[in-house]
């Protein structure tokens, strides 16, 4: 880390130092243009780093919209309440839910519900334990 930050500085100092004794040819003093180079090549990575993280954000904003967008759809197939046929449509939970379907040509509207039940664990088989304890003792005659 620290090398880096020293070869960044020996770079940016490396620059102005080039562009400060060039501009002494034009009668302009080398500590004000070095000081002057420093500090513009600072202020010019700050705005390009700026710029940078604001078009990511907004990249990233759009992206969590479009995957908020697709994760409120969901597909579901549904029989047509007039002619009973299938048909594969979207659900979205935060939404009206209708469809025309494509035999009768009629709308029918789906309803969502939402069901809550407990967790529970499976009960133990215990014909594993049964097997392995016939064969340690031996099955019998």
């Amino acid at each position: 880390m620290l090398q880096s930050l020293v070869r960044s500085v020996g770079i940016t100092c490396t620059v102005s130092a080039i562009v400060a004794y060039f501009l002494t040819h034009f009668q302009i003093i080398f500590v004000k243009s070095f000081l002057l180079t420093t500090l513009l090549q600072f202020i010019v990575w700050y705005l390009i780093g700026y710029a940078n993280e604001a078009k990511t954000n907004a990249i990233n904003r759009e992206l969590e919209a479009d995957m908020y967008k697709e994760f409120s759809k969901q597909f579901s197939e549904v029989n047509c309440a007039f002619c009973s046929t299938k048909s594969n449509i979207p659900i979205v939970i935060t939404g009206n839910n209708e469809f025309e379907c494509s035999n009768c040509g009629k709308r029918t509207a789906v309803y969502v519900n939402l069901e809550v039940a407990q967790t529970t664990t499976a009960v133990e088989d215990p014909t594993d334990r049964i097997i392995e304890k016939l064969t340690e003792d031996g099955i019998p005659r």
